[in-house]
């Protein structure tokens, strides 16, 4: 009886088990990161590495502190679950929102380039371990309806968008709500009863526009519907999405740490290898996921396949670029119903930019702003009446710029604002008694006739201005997009360089040409650092992995080169890629022959490794790697030496560091570092002393004019002031003005 109902018991516990273990697979784990993480923080956001705020910010010593023993503990604290995980992540982001925020305020500007460095380090840990955690702790009854939500969010403001520009066109525009059936789309909810039929029907309408007339096809495919016909189709593949299926949590968190960890390796080294790993994690993460990996690949587009050559430039700089004032004077001489006119005319313009906010693409007009003056007599049988005008006009033609292609958006429009007045009124009652009668009966008559008067020299400054407008700006367009596929373009793909991903926008002040330079094989770059946006001039973002990828072109990976051979090598890609020749200034030379020791010295051993006539082994991977790291750029060479009558030296990993400040205002010095030299034996210390000394002799201080002259087909030459130069956390920022 005992031993029955003990093993009641035992079946009742087992059963329990079952079912706890059951449930088990979907719910959160409690370990959370715990066996993800690296078990140590990754160096560069050691503790050490937080000691690097200046002596003027020292007040910060105690937050710097805070913030680094919440890293070190996200990585190192074992008592942490998954509960306890989330909350320190939520605490270090209040830590990057508190940065992101100083830096983008002037008062902080102490603590701009450590903010900058720490910021972009510990931001890419932090998002890619929220993403990772939150993947482990996925609800699957929820993950379809936020997919759903996430989905319709974005198809209704695309939506809006096409709604806004449709309307600004009057009953053109509406006419293709109507037949796209916009309304229906802007209803749906989550819970619709015929979203699927709803997003069905608008997917068919959208792809029937294959089937349009070519007038009717190009404006249909204009942006704002291709953003809607996306968003549909989407939207569409999210509602058909079949439910999770058997969920395998262990799997998941191998699959995580692994992916962690190849980011780790890439954070650390910058190899090829590395970054082969990650972009495989980012294309096939998700298998084990219950949200198929999106949250973790979206942190991995976000930091790591982000766009890496960013060029914003002010609407007053682009203003610049385009100015080529003018102005021309004729004499008047014509009759205007009973009048003989006579007299001068004056007219001044220029040609500027003004922005529109546009999120999607690059949209704005160019603008020929001009005034004219004039002075003239008119002459009628009982008068002679003096007038002047005052007049300005804008001649506007909206433009868009996808990257590639500017492209005229509407038809050109102008605005004329008109300011006749009288100057001298004569009457042949002048000498007599009525010669105020006189003058007051002809003001009352130019009065009346001044509406009349306004309304031709409207016509008459329309009529001169827009023809010529009309027709120079399509046809300068034309020659630009010509321009950029024949120098630009075509050479990029030559090159392998043309980017594989792009974006344009503009705000009231601000363009923003995105790239993505990327192969198969390596990543992209970051979020550009954060800092004020600027109000004047233009800046570029260029990212080491853009770098690295124009490195990879010069294909000296695997090959034996004389130092002459990679000089004469790299010159020549860079004329091929300038479209004009380029050479390497004078001092930028290594000396032509080898210094003898001083009198009384004698050779070190190891002075001869390299000499003016070794030849470089490159290594098959990586021969050439570049950083911009704390202010400086880090030249990375793998390569062994061959050197005459004696044995190959095997690879080294030399690090030149390059450094560059703001000398005065005309000059950029720059300056080599010590650099590191280490190679996979051991070290050599003649060896690796006479390969810095040997460097260190071919890079002796450089200085560079801060001022570029840049050269304009038919106008002046413009004058740009290199006024900020700035290598961090992996970004060259060069801003000009």
């Amino acid at each position: 009886m005992n031993s029955v109902k003990s093993l009641t018991w035992l079946k009742g516990l087992v059963a329990f088990c079952c079912m706890v273990s059951i449930a088990a697979a979907f719910q959160p784990p409690t370990a959370g990161l715990q066996g993800v993480l690296p078990e140590v923080s990754p160096y560069d956001i050691s503790l050490d590495e937080f000691e690097i705020l200046p002596a003027e910010a020292e007040a910060w010593r105690e937050w710097s502190d805070k913030t680094a023993f919440l890293v070190a503990d996200l990585y190192e604290d074992a008592e942490l679950d998954a509960a306890g995980q989330a909350e320190l992540l939520s605490q270090l982001e209040a830590r990057l929102a508190f940065m992101e925020k100083s830096l983008t305020d002037p008062a902080y500007k102490v603590l701009f380039d450590e903010f900058t460095i720490l910021h972009g380090r510990v931001k890419r840990r932090v998002d890619l371990a929220r993403a990772a955690l939150d993947t482990l702790t996925l609800d699957p009854a929820s993950i379809t309806n936020d997919l759903r939500t996430s989905a319709l969010d974005d198809l209704k403001k695309a939506v809006s968008t096409l709604t806004s520009a449709m309307n600004s066109r009057g009953s053109a525009g509406t006419g293709w709500l109507a037949y796209f059936k916009t309304e229906d789309l802007a209803g749906l909810t989550i819970d619709g009863e015929n979203v699927v039929d709803t997003l069905t029907t608008s997917k068919n309408l959208f792809d029937g526009r294959d089937g349009f007339d070519e007038t009717q096809k190009s404006f249909a495919m204009k942006t704002e519907f291709n953003n809607v016909a996306t968003a549909v189709n989407a939207a569409l593949e999210v509602w058909n999405m079949p439910p999770p299926e058997e969920y395998n949590p262990e799997a998941l968190r191998t699959e995580l740490g692994e992916l962690i960890a190849a980011v780790e390796r890439y954070e650390e080294h910058n190899l090829t290898a590395d970054a082969t790993a990650v972009k495989n994690y980012a294309n096939s993460f998700g298998a084990t996921a219950l949200d198929n990996g999106e949250l973790v690949k979206a942190v991995l587009q976000k930091h790591y396949l982000n766009h890496n050559v960013i060029f914003q430039a002010s609407e007053n700089f682009m203003s610049k670029m385009v100015s080529d004032p003018q102005t021309q004077s004729r004499g008047i001489s014509e009759y205007i119903s009973n009048a003989r006119v006579s007299g001068s005319s004056n007219t001044n313009y220029n040609t500027y930019v003004n922005l529109r906010p546009n999120a999607n693409i690059a949209e704005f007009e160019l603008q020929l702003r001009g005034t004219v003056s004039t002075s003239t007599v008119s002459v009628v049988p009982d008068a002679r009446i003096g007038s002047g005008g005052n007049h300005s006009f804008t001649a506007t033609q909206r433009i868009t710029f996808n990257g590639d292609k500017l492209s005229l958006y509407s038809e050109p429009s102008i605005n004329v604002n008109v300011n006749n007045y009288t100057t001298s009124i004569n009457t042949k009652a002048d000498g007599t008694i009525f010669a105020e009668t006189g003058r007051n009966r002809a003001r009352q008559a130019i009065a009346a006739r001044r509406g009349q008067t306004d309304s031709m020299t409207r016509n008459k400054i329309t009529n001169e201005v827009m023809p010529k407008f009309r027709s120079e700006v399509p046809a300068k367009i034309n020659q630009v997009n010509q321009d950029l596929e024949s120098k630009l373009i075509t050479k990029l793909k030559e090159q392998n360089l043309y980017p594989v991903a792009r974006h344009t926008s503009t705000t009231e002040n601000l363009l923003t040409l995105a790239n993505t330079i990327m192969n198969d094989l390596k990543l992209g770059g970051d979020t550009p650092n954060i800092a004020p946006e600027i109000r004047d001039g233009a800046l570029l973002h260029l990212h080491e992995s853009a770098a690295n990828n124009m490195l990879d072109g010069l294909g000296f990976a695997g090959r034996t080169m004389t130092e002459a051979e990679i000089r004469s090598e790299i010159e020549a890609k860079f004329s091929e890629l300038l479209g004009k020749e380029f050479k390497f200034s004078e001092d930028t030379a290594p000396p032509a022959t080898d210094e003898a020791p001083a009198e009384g010295e004698t050779a070190e051993e190891g002075d001869e490794v390299i000499t003016a006539d070794t030849t470089f082994i490159f290594d098959d991977e990586d021969p050439i790697r570049v950083q911009f790291e704390a202010n400086k750029i880090l030249f990375i060479v793998r390569a062994g030496f061959r050197r005459e009558g004696k044995d190959d030296l095997e690879t080294q990993i030399i690090t030149l560091p390059i450094k560059f400040s703001m000398k005065d205002n005309n000059t950029i010095l720059l300056e080599a570092d010590t650099p590191a030299v280490k190679s996979e034996s051991g070290a050599n210390v003649a060896q690796s002393n006479a390969i810095k000394k040997r460097i260190l002799n071919s890079f002796p201080p450089r200085e560079r004019e801060r001022q570029i002259q840049l050269e304009r087909e038919g106008q002046s030459t413009l004058t740009l002031n290199v006024e900020e130069l700035s290598a961090l956390n992996g970004w060259l920022k060069v801003y000009v003005k």
